[in-house]
């Protein structure tokens, strides 16, 4: 009997709000997260500069990503 193969996700950096796509509401959850300890949806994108913390540098990475 066949077996599906289990798909992966990538991650993809700065995805705070696990929507499939870095923008503003991105921005917005990583504030309410700095500001209010709260969990972001998808945390692991969320450190988006890959530093292993989710602070405002993950701010300015994710700027200098939408205005490239």
């Amino acid at each position: 009997m066949p077996t599906a193969e289990p798909t992966i996700e990538p991650a993809l950096p700065g995805d705070a709000n696990g929507d499939g796509s870095v923008d503003i509401m991105d921005l917005v959850a990583i504030i309410d997260y700095i500001v209010s300890s709260s969990k972001a949806d998808s945390s692991a994108n969320a450190d988006a500069n890959g530093d292993g913390s989710i602070d405002i540098m993950d701010l300015v990475w994710i700027i200098d990503r939408i205005v490239g």
